[in-house]
């Protein structure tokens, strides 16, 4: 069927305003019903927008209030952001014991993986250490990824090879007798004179390797080196992770296996699997006090803090899930619809950043736990169909951080 020209140019006109990126409005003040505005006169872009939605446009003082229906899907409005392929979000070196930092990095991966659906790999380092070091810590980095529902694609350091090796240059002067990167007036060693190949080659092999868009998360300390590798392959980006640090009697201090501070991944949740025996409740625990931090900034660990009901966010998370279940509330599989709770994940996936998403989801829980005490689900179906429809919301949300369902806490 062809379309009449003028019904043609009003659907392209439609499908043009349909979105808009979510960084162009702000969200209405906590006292007001959730909605968007704009400071001053919106623009012709948000008028078109408001038009294409039929949400009106009421003047507030020096802002302009966009009125949404409550029904409404913030999905068939909001832009959805752009990602990487690929997140290499967690890559041990396989010579090392995991520490905590490890299952700190391994967590927000996760959640960067379940907010964004970009797909998970790995290059396991294997340069270092004996061969038996690296059968043994592989066979418990797969027992990690199994456990806790993790599925990267595996690569090996020692395995990567360049396959256009013309970007490779011998070198001269100072670097005669290796092969190097030019970056200018700056070179990289890519093979060194014993014919051993550097970090910076293999991670450029990788990136020829996987040949699309790839996000890698490291230590803040590697940014520059990252951005070296990016001028070589543009396919390249880096986000930086903020060090855990540990919370003692003297201070706070980053873990070294130097001081004897380290506090190991085995460790923290055999610890709390003897106190909480579900494995899935023990992750939410961990996962909810390193996801309340953004991905950049340290992490500070007071290990005893992570079971107290009054300072753990995956605690919290966890018991209002199980409080709902337990009052008789059925789970339901239904898309993510409340209104806060959407705008919240649009907002943490633009920003490559789960601490923004575990801020709404806490605040979902709180609205949660207040009603529940004044509405009894007893023998009132009303109350047990609003409760179940926020558990519903509920499970969604802590799917997108990576959590997990539990039944009792």
């Amino acid at each position: 069927m062809i379309l009449p020209i003028k019904e043609m140019y009003d659907q392209h006109w439609k499908e043009k305003n349909q979105f808009i990126d979510i960084s162009k409005i702000k969200t209405t003040p906590p006292n007001m019903e959730f909605g968007f505005c704009v400071y001053g006169e919106p623009s012709q872009e948000i008028i078109n927008w408001a038009g294409v939605h039929d949400f009106k446009l009421e003047p507030s003082g020096k802002f302009t209030n966009i009125l949404i229906p409550e029904d409404f899907n913030l999905f068939e409005c909001l832009q959805k952001p752009s990602f990487p392929f690929y997140l290499d979000g967690f890559s041990p070196n396989l010579n090392k014991e995991l520490h905590f930092g490890h299952f700190t990095n391994f967590i927000v991966a996760k959640a960067i993986c379940c907010l964004t659906s970009m797909k998970p790999i790995a290059i396991l380092g294997d340069s270092l250490g004996t061969p038996e070091q690296h059968q043994e810590n592989l066979k418990l980095v797969k027992q990690y990824y199994q456990k806790y529902d993790y599925n990267p694609e595996l690569f090996f350091a020692s395995e990567m090879k360049l396959k256009d090796t013309s970007i490779l240059k011998e070198g001269e002067g100072k670097y005669e007798g290796t092969k190097v990167f030019d970056l200018g007036e700056e070179k990289q060693v890519g093979v060194k004179s014993d014919g051993s190949t550097s970090y910076f080659y293999q991670d450029i092999a990788f990136a020829q390797e996987l040949d699309n868009p790839t996000l890698v998360m490291t230590g803040t300390e590697q940014k520059e080196h990252f951005q070296k590798v990016s001028q070589i392959n543009p396919n390249v980006s880096h986000k930086g992770l903020g060090l855990v640090k540990l919370k003692t009697q003297d201070g706070v201090e980053k873990m070294s296996s130097r001081l004897g501070n380290t506090i190991f991944m085995k460790e923290v949740i055999e610890n709390l699997e003897t106190e909480f025996v579900d494995p899935k409740l023990s992750y939410n625990i961990v996962a909810g006090k390193i996801l309340n931090y953004k991905v950049v900034s340290e992490k500070i660990v007071v290990e005893e803090e992570l079971s107290q009901h009054d300072k753990s966010e995956g605690l919290y998370i966890s018991y209002t899930c199980a409080r709902l279940k337990s009052a008789g509330c059925e789970v339901v599989d239904v898309e993510l619809q409340d209104h806060k709770l959407v705008h919240a994940l649009i907002m943490a996936q633009k920003q490559i950043e789960p601490h923004t998403f575990l801020k709404a989801v806490l605040a979902y829980c709180k609205e949660i736990n207040n009603l529940y005490q004044n509405h009894i689900i007893k023998d009132n179906p009303k109350n047990k169909e609003m409760f179940t429809q926020k558990l519903a919301q509920l499970e969604k949300a802590i799917q997108y951080l990576g959590l997990y369902s539990v039944d009792r806490v």
